[in-house]
C-alpha cells in the first residue's frame, strides 16, 4: 500500500487520511468510542474500491490485512477516503485521524441499516438494486449483499 500524507488531494472531491507506512511518522492520541464504533460499522457495511489482492499491515510483525477503502463524507461534499486497515491503525497503533475526518465519520451516525435500508451508509444517498448488491448513486458505494450487522452495530433505534 502507498503512503500519503493526510488530507493530500485523492481526485476534485476527495481527500486521503489514514495511509499510513512503517517509515513515515503519523499523529497518535485517544479517539472517542463512537468513532471507533462507527468506523467499524463503516468497515463492514459500506467498503469502498474492493481491490483483488490485499495488503497487510506494515506496522505489525504479522498483522491483519485487507483489501477495500472506508469513504466517509463531510458536510461540505468532501470525501475522506481511508484504507480499511484505518480500523487497525486507531484500535492497535493508536493513529489519531485529522478532526474533520472524525466528524465526517460520526456524522454519518443517524444512518443505520435498520432504520433506513435504502440509505446510504456513508453519505445518506438513495441505494439503487442491483444483482448481487445495492449501488449508491450519490457517492458510487457498492453494497454486497447480503448486508451483514456486526454484534452490537445498529441494536439502539434511538440514534
Amino acid at each position: 500500500m502507498s503512503w500519503f500524507e493526510d488530507l493530500t488531494p485523492a481526485g476534485s472531491t476527495h481527500q486521503r487520511v489514514g495511509w499510513l507506512a512503517r517509515d513515515h511518522a503519523f499523529p497518535t492520541g485517544p479517539v472517542s468510542a463512537a468513532f471507533v464504533a462507527r468506523l467499524r460499522a463503516l468497515a463492514v457495511h459500506a467498503r469502498a474500491n474492493q481491490a483483488r489482492g490485499y495488503h497487510r499491515c506494515e506496522l505489525c510483525t504479522n498483522g491483519p490485512v485487507s483489501s477495500a477503502e472506508i469513504w466517509a463524507r463531510a458536510r461540505d461534499g468532501t470525501f475522506y477516503v481511508a484504507p480499511e486497515l484505518i480500523v487497525h491503525y486507531v484500535e492497535d497503533h493508536h493513529y489519531a485521524p485529522p478532526e474533520v475526518f472524525v466528524t465526517a465519520v460520526l456524522d454519518s451516525a443517524h444512518l443505520t441499516r435498520r432504520r433506513d435500508p435504502d440509505l446510504c451508509l456513508t453519505c445518506g444517498g438513495h441505494l439503487s438494486d442491483q444483482i448481487p448488491g445495492r449501488w449508491c448513486g450519490t457517492c458510487g458505494i457498492y453494497y454486497q449483499a447480503p448486508l451483514h450487522r456486526p454484534r452490537g452495530f445498529d441494536d439502539d433505534d434511538s440514534r
